[in-house]
């Protein structure tokens, strides 16, 4: 996590109860403009068009993944980049009862 651009936090740790309470996690804080700045780059590259998907809700109701090929919008209906194999362990993992977990 990059802070105003002025101090970044770096590591495992989530912000969810098992990094908190079940696993062992480690991050460090930095606190320098310069390097903050370097990580806030990286990041905005990573999430610019044509590198990161928009997710969105179709009028059912439905999970539609948006990005833009060669500024062209290009829209997936199944989450892309995964084969159905990915999506079917997925959705079982889904049914897990976990919720407490997450």
């Amino acid at each position: 996590m990059v802070f105003h651009r002025k101090s970044v936090f770096i590591g495992s740790f989530n912000l969810d109860p098992r990094s908190t309470a079940i696993n062992t996690e480690i991050g460090v804080m930095i606190d320098s403009p310069e390097i903050a700045e370097q990580v806030g780059e990286l990041m905005d590259e990573g999430v610019s068009p044509g590198s990161a998907f928009h997710v969105t809700l179709d009028e059912d109701g439905d999970l539609v993944w948006t990005a833009e090929d060669q500024q062209v919008k290009v829209k997936y209906e199944k989450d892309p980049e995964t084969s159905a194999w990915d999506r079917f362990v997925i959705g079982f993992v889904g049914m897990l009862p976990i919720e407490d977990q997450l």
